[in-house]
């Protein structure tokens, strides 16, 4: 085991009680009904050390960190259920550049950790893993060509890779990627496009290909890994280099409303459907009432899918770690002040319980739309809305 790993910790050692059961809600809720997702993360792990720069609160940098691999990992299986594949039946997943497992921990949620791999450049990150998630780990290089990969696989994932790489090896790793898809296999990649561009700069990408040596990773040569902002004809004219290898969907903007999908194919037809992404479920508590006098407590709230249109399958209720229960949906309310006149009017909910006295530190809300997509959210219980004892 390299010198360097760390093994798991409670997070940068920095553990308290009310943080500890914030860690301990946002497991259990993500991994409902029965697999709680690791919520163990390396105290160097920088996907977390930038949210922590950038919110200057652990508990909002966790929810962060935890709510955007999420929503990487519900892209991920929405493309490949669009590919025509089956999720938890791929027998080879390759999450290429994984970091420390924000994506990867959630990729695992409807797959065994024997069906994943992951690489990555960042020595500690792969043991870290491999000890934690179980997976398979292989040690990346920055050159593309001496990278060993110990089989093909059926999907390869690599999110925010081709978004830091500058036009050296930009094509060189598009091409390696490639040739370790099997065949009928998939590689799906994400860019900053012309929008991303306008949206950072203020102004219109001009150049086919734009590169600084910037990063908010601190452990990679800034040169190796900046910054990238590229055209779609640009990325379009390399894909079209690479033998056997077709396009099948690109979707501005795809990931999180900020980086563009391409999906690529070998020996694959392009599916008949557009390339979409379903946005998150969407909804939140909007008043607790009780203790009532029969000694229960109701929890009132509203949810929708990500379009807004249509209720939830599922909304379930934890406090702290502990599940309350699952909701009753389908209560009639006006949600088209704040989400038009098209927005569901049956979107609420109510959750009645027993009350028995606890005092969380953290109320979490579990949301399922019909295709299985969950959203998470939390918030200390003392900004919920409360109505007191009747």
């Amino acid at each position: 085991m390299p010198a360097s790993y760390s093994p798991p910790s409670p997070l940068m050692d920095q553990g308290d009680e009310s943080f500890e059961r914030l860690r301990a809600s946002l497991s259990t809720a993500y991994g409902l009904p029965d697999k709680p997702i690791p919520s163990s993360i390396h105290p160097v792990d920088e996907m977390f050390r930038d949210a922590l720069r950038r919110r200057e609160d652990r508990a909002a940098a966790l929810i962060e960190y935890m709510l955007i691999g999420n929503q990487s990992a519900a892209t991920i299986r929405q493309v490949a259920r669009w590919c025509g594949f089956r999720w938890e039946e791929l027998d080879a997943v390759l999450d290429f550049a994984a970091g420390y497992g924000r994506v990867s921990r959630f990729l695992l949620r409807s797959l065994p950790p024997g069906r994943l791999w992951i690489a990555e450049v960042l020595e500690a990150a792969v043991p870290f893993q491999e000890e934690s998630f179980g997976v398979h780990g292989i040690r990346s290089v920055t050159d593309p060509q001496a990278v060993r990969f110990p089989r093909r696989f059926r999907f390869i994932s690599a999110l925010s890779l081709f978004t830091h790489l500058p036009r050296e090896t930009f094509t060189l790793w598009l091409r390696r990627l490639c040739d370790a898809v099997d065949d009928g296999g998939v590689l799906l990649f994400t860019t900053h496009g012309p929008e991303a561009y306008e949206k950072e700069h203020g102004r219109p990408l001009r150049e086919d290909f734009d590169f600084r040596a910037w990063s908010e990773n601190d452990e990679l040569d800034k040169n190796v890994y900046g910054l990238t902002f590229t055209k779609t004809e640009f990325v379009l004219a390399q894909i079209a280099k690479m033998p056997g290898i077709d396009l099948l969907g690109h979707l501005p903007r795809g990931l999180g409303n900020h980086q563009d999908i391409f999906v690529v194919g070998r020996g694959r037809t392009k599916p008949d459907a557009p390339l979409t992404v379903q946005p998150m479920p969407q909804g939140w508590v909007e008043v607790v009432h009780g203790p009532k006098r029969d000694g229960s407590i109701h929890f009132v709230g509203w949810g929708l899918d990500g379009t807004h249109r249509e209720p939830l399958a599922r909304v379930t209720v934890l406090a702290d770690d502990v599940v309350l229960g699952d909701a009753e949906l389908g209560r009639e309310r006006d949600l088209s002040t704040a989400y038009g006149p098209q927005a569901a009017r049956n979107g609420g909910w109510i959750l009645s319980i027993p009350y028995g006295g606890w005092q969380p530190d953290w109320l979490t809300i579990a949301m399922d739309d019909a295709a299985g997509t969950r959203a998470v959210f939390t918030c200390p219980t003392r900004d919920v809305v409360t109505v007191g004892r009747e």
